[in-house]
């Protein structure tokens, strides 16, 4: 059986085939045993609901892409049809606490597919869906899992006819899962998914730009092997050792998305035609752009440095295009080969290693702009791969409400705070809370993923109490502001009616009631009689500089 092949064949291969195509590389017996147990679970069910990934096809997805075997264990366990066959305690207790981990991580994920298909629309609501998963999961390799499953479905999917189920998949894959895989720099998989999801939103565009890179295939193969052969030529004059250089094939969405965001036509592409070289070191990288430079026009308005200026998910390479032979603009792309491989597999590419290598420091690195943190440990555990942890928004939590929509809030707030963010009128008439169907004191503190229920009184009446920092019923700023400007109303309303009776009191006392109060409030720089009374009521004015007005 063909290792990288992925279909659902697997369900007909004998079990022991598939446990060995999952078990190759591993040199710790014991590692094939909890293989073996995870594929035993699931073989009685390969035939259930085949419209669902299965957990073989992600397993040997995950397979190809070089993670560790708790990963390929944790894919086979997260399987839907496992979900009620076997517990986390059971699978804490047979395979380890960080498989235990894992699974439940992915099937909190896969909950969260129930109640987001109200929000994927929104970009902020995206965006803080994408937060909100990143920060939840104990460990990034649940949200690979995931991603990897997605695609499975995908592939599943576009198979079939129009459905408002394919669909939703298509949104939720774009405007969440794809984005995941870029924040995670895993280009392989968010080309294929972005792809598969545009085909099933937009057959006819995707159909268009299929057709069109198809036809003229052949034409652009051969211009790329005859750019590809002199740009060898030129670099091996140079002296450059130990580089490769190759077409690159181009996704569809990305096409797309460019022809659109720039309004143009196929034609007009600078990157239809792409080379990339890669290279060992750093300093090769930007000698091989000079050769480039010198034996081709460059385009400046398509040079970008991402070496000296990484983008936000840690993605290095040097971009230039040229005019090629016959005017033809060319696309370069050139790169080390760590670059190349964090490129294609990002965090996966943690476990791509040969036995017994630590990781290579430049992997720790900043994932995104947001204060996203992948921190890697070196952790022999009976000569299995390193085990990647995460420290994702260690200051923020992100909360949802039962109808999906979710804030982010900093770290230690509580229910109460999230009414407040909620609405305004929410928290002055808030009395209670219920996190994930639980009731739970106003004081409670949340923590991501939480689906929060705010129970309300018809009056609001917020208590003095929820400004005492010390008996913690509020955390943030912004809730305790709009507590101090409810009270702050309450009480001029009430200094008003205070300083109307001392007004009515004195100018009885004085037999003055016939004096005009407007004009002793402009006496007084006041702008208005109500001001004049809750000065009084305040005591800013006293009784005394009241009558002398």
């Amino acid at each position: 059986m063909k290792y990288a092949q992925i279909n659902n064949e697997l369900h007909d291969e004998h079990m022991d085939d598939v446990v060995a195509m999952l078990c190759r590389k591993e040199s710790n017996p014991a590692n094939c045993d909890d293989i073996r147990r995870a594929v035993g679970y699931f073989w009685p069910y390969r035939y259930e609901n085949l419209d669902l990934p299965g957990g073989l096809n992600a397993a040997v997805s995950l397979k190809n892409l070089g993670v560790d075997h708790e990963t390929v264990v944790s894919s086979i366990l997260s399987c839907y049809v496992l979900k009620d066959v076997i517990s986390l305690e059971q699978i804490a207790h047979e395979f380890g606490d960080n498989v235990a981990v894992l699974v439940k991580s992915v099937r909190w994920m896969n909950a969260l597919n129930e109640s987001v298909d109200d929000v994927i629309s929104d970009q902020k609501q995206a965006e803080y869906l994408r937060r909100m998963v990143l920060a939840v999961v104990e460990d990034v390799r649940a949200v690979l899992i995931k991603l990897v499953f997605r695609l499975e479905r995908l592939k599943r999917l576009v198979k079939k006819e129009h459905s408002p189920t394919q669909q939703s998949i298509a949104k939720e894959t774009l405007s969440l899962y794809a984005p995941l895989a870029n924040r995670l720099g895993i280009g392989q998989i968010k080309w294929e998914m972005e792809d598969l999801a545009f085909r099933c939103l937009n057959p006819q565009a995707y159909q268009r730009i299929a057709s069109a890179l198809e036809e003229k295939r052949k034409d652009r193969e051969d211009y790329i092997h005859s750019f590809v052969k002199e740009l060898k030529k030129s670099l091996r004059k140079e002296k450059v050792r130990d580089f490769e250089v190759f077409g690159r094939p181009k996704h569809i969405f990305s096409i797309w998305k460019k022809m659109y965001k720039k309004q143009i036509q196929f034609e007009d592409l600078f990157d239809v035609r792409a080379v990339r070289v890669v290279v060992n070191r750093v300093t090769d990288c930007y000698k091989v752009l000079g050769v480039v430079h010198s034996n081709w026009k460059h385009i400046p308005s398509e040079f970008d440095d991402y070496i000296a200026n990484p983008k936000n998910n840690g993605y290095q390479s040097l971009h230039t295009a040229v005019i090629g032979a016959g005017g033809k603009a060319v696309e370069v792309q050139i790169r080390t080969r760590t670059m190349n491989e964090h490129a294609e597999y990002g965090v996966a590419a943690h476990w791509r290693y040969k036995e017994g290598q630590t990781e290579d420091s430049q992997f720790q690195r900043t994932i995104n702009a947001l204060r996203q943190m992948l921190e890697t440990t070196s952790v022999e555990d009976k000569g299995s791969a390193d085990i990647l942890s995460t420290e994702l928004f260690s200051d923020r939590v992100f909360a949802r409400t039962p109808k999906g929509k979710i804030f982010e809030l900093p770290q230690g707030s509580t229910v109460l705070d999230f009414a407040y963010y909620v609405h305004t009128d929410i928290g002055h008439r808030c009395r209670g809370a219920k996190v994930d169907g639980r009731i739970v004191p106003l004081t409670f503190e949340l923590k991501s993923g939480s689906e929060v229920e705010i129970l309300t009184t018809r009056e609001p009446r917020p208590s003095r109490d929820w400004l005492n920092s010390n008996l913690g019923y509020l955390h943030t700023s912004r809730a305790r502001s709009k507590v101090r400007n409810w009270f702050k109303i309450q009480d001029h309303t009430q200094h008003i009616h205070d300083g109307k009776v001392i007004c009515d009191r004195e100018l009885k006392r004085l037999n003055a009631t016939h004096i005009d109060i407007e004009s002793v409030s402009k006496k007084l720089k006041l702008d208005n009689t109500n001001e004049l009374y809750a000065s009084l009521g305040r005591n800013d004015v006293s009784n005394a500089q009241f009558v002398s007005a």
